[in-house]
């Protein structure tokens, strides 16, 4: 054997088999092989354009007659179900074929003499050892099915996006993490078949494969879909089992072609969960009304609490763009202002509603009934005075104790080169609240209420958005707000208004939670 050619037939004995089990198998060859040539002299007298050389599970073929080869008339070749482990070189002569069934064989290589068999229209592989395919195989250009599951894929390569007449594409049971881009060329498949592999995301190209009828993804390592399957408007039938989902697209609710969604065995949240097991109308119910939800998903609170005159309304006024006001009085019980921010990631604008909260400790008390989840807390303390006397170990257990999943930022003010830096067990603050995000204003000079620009320029959130690196030498809270600004933009916000994950931050590792 050459090249995964079969040249001659080759019966060597094995003195490790025992005798009667190899005779048993040789004579099964025997039968097998005389029974296959029987077929072929019948086909070739009566040019007959199908042949089935299929095996059984008592029989089958471990290589093929040379005789094979003479069937040029030959349009269909059936060889499933054998034990081939290579094909022979007569194979090539067979240039009208256009369909070809080798699956469940032991092949492991594909000889590139078959790259020349251009008529072909179906081409089955399933059920052998293939590791890899090879780059001919984008030269069968006329290939509208290709069955390919049950190998031992790990990649695909990028040639196989040339075979732009698929119309159905089968890769279950391999070991694929990852799909090329060029899938997306493939726009006539209506039938793609996934399940089975280790695939943790799809690629956005494949929304471009709108004729897409029938998409199988179960049994992958998928954690979220992307909202753009929407796309995929002749979709009848999705299979997503088996994977580590949470949610589902809301967009799905809009897919009125689809009748048959699979979506069991996924760590749903309890809503969805209980939306899966009443059935797709249910299912669609559930996401038409999180689609309905996300009309005004993009808005969230963000809450400022600290001591009395520590500077939160000037933190807040400055994250907002507003001119400075000197002499800016005390805020008495609670001020809301929007500041506009936007997602670096998706360019979406996103409001931010201020709620600037009196210092005074009559009333914290009330304060407490609007803490809610879907908010970003800043905790604003003066380093002059110290954390002890900012209570910010105080203010933050306060949030945690009605909202223990609450993400916290922890923002100094008042700093400057000259004045005293922040001061503050970042340890305790980490252990306080975990994954806990921070800053300071740097280049901050100590003046009362924060103190007042030193220079005039744009907004300060517009001069952020374009890159620029300050609006003037910022004074006060202006720098605060530049670092509080930059981390809101990082941390983005999720659908319906609720704040993103902050970034895991742990001592030694990553960048200071505490540092601008």
């Amino acid at each position: 054997m050459k090249n995964g050619i079969i040249h001659q037939s080759q019966h060597a004995p094995d003195p490790a088999y025992p005798t009667d089990a190899r005779e048993k198998s040789t004579m099964a060859d025997t039968t097998a092989y005389h029974i296959a040539e029987r077929k072929i002299e019948k086909a070739l007298r009566a040019r007959e354009i199908e042949l089935d050389l299929r095996g059984s599970d008592d029989t089958g073929l471990t290589e093929l007659p040379e005789s094979l080869g003479q069937l040029t008339q030959l349009e269909s070749l059936d060889l499933s179900g054998n034990q081939l482990t290579a094909l022979p070189e007569s194979l090539i002569r067979l240039t009208q074929l256009e369909w070809l069934n080798l699956s469940e064989n032991q092949l492991t290589t594909l000889p590139e003499s078959l790259s020349q068999l251009t008529q072909l229209q179906s081409l089955r592989f399933s059920g052998n050892q293939l590791a890899a395919l090879p780059e001919w195989l984008s030269q069968l250009t006329w290939l509208r099915s290709l069955g390919l599951s049950g190998n031992q894929l790990t990649t695909l390569p990028e040639s196989l996006g040339q075979l732009t007449q698929l119309e159905y594409l089968e890769l279950s049971g391999n070991r694929l993490m990852a799909l090329p881009e060029s899938l997306s060329r493939l726009t006539q498949l209506r039938y793609l078949n996934l399940s089975g592999n280790r695939l943790t995301t799809l690629p956005a190209s494949l929304i471009r494969l709108t004729r897409l009828e029938r998409l199988s993804l179960s049994g992958n390592q998928l954690t979220m879909l992307p909202e753009s399957l929407i796309r995929l408007t002749r979709l009848q039938l999705l299979r997503l089992s088996g994977n580590r989902l949470t949610t589902l697209p809301a967009s799905l609710g809009r897919l009125d072609s689809l009748g048959t969604l699979e979506v069991e065995s996924n760590p749903f949240h309890p809503e969805l969960a209980a939306a899966v097991s009443e059935g797709l109308n249910a299912v669609r119910r559930y996401l038409r009304a999180q689609a309905r939800a996300q009309v005004a998903l993009n808005e969230a609170k963000l809450i400022l609490i600290g001591e009395g005159e520590v500077g939160k309304s000037c933190l807040l006024g400055a994250l907002r763009g507003d001119p400075w006001e000197e002499g800016r009085p005390t805020t008495h019980g609670i001020e809301i202002k929007p500041v506009e921010v936007t997602d670096p990631g998706t360019g979406i604008e996103i409001r931010l509603n201020g709620w600037d909260f009196g210092g005074q400790r009559v009333y914290r008390p009330t304060h407490q009934l609007f803490f809610t989840a879907p908010a970003v807390y800043l905790v604003v303390w003066k380093p002059r005075e110290g954390p002890q006397q900012g209570f910010v170990k105080e203010w933050i257990k306060l949030v945690k104790h009605r909202e223990p999943e609450a993400k916290i930022l922890v923002v100094s003010t008042h700093g400057g080169p000259q004045a005293r830096q922040p001061d503050i067990d970042r340890q305790e603050i980490w252990d306080l609240n975990p994954g806990a995000q921070g800053n300071r204003g740097a280049e901050a000079g100590d003046r009362p209420r924060c103190g007042r620009p030193a220079g005039d320029g744009p907004p300060l959130p517009q001069a952020l958005a374009s890159g620029a690196r300050a609006v003037a030498r910022d004074r006060g809270c202006l720098s605060a707000a530049r670092s509080v600004l930059r981390h809101l933009r990082g941390t983005g916000h999720r659908a319906g208004g609720r704040p993103a994950p902050a970034a895991h931050l742990s001592p030694g590792r990553g960048p200071d939670p505490l540092r601008a």
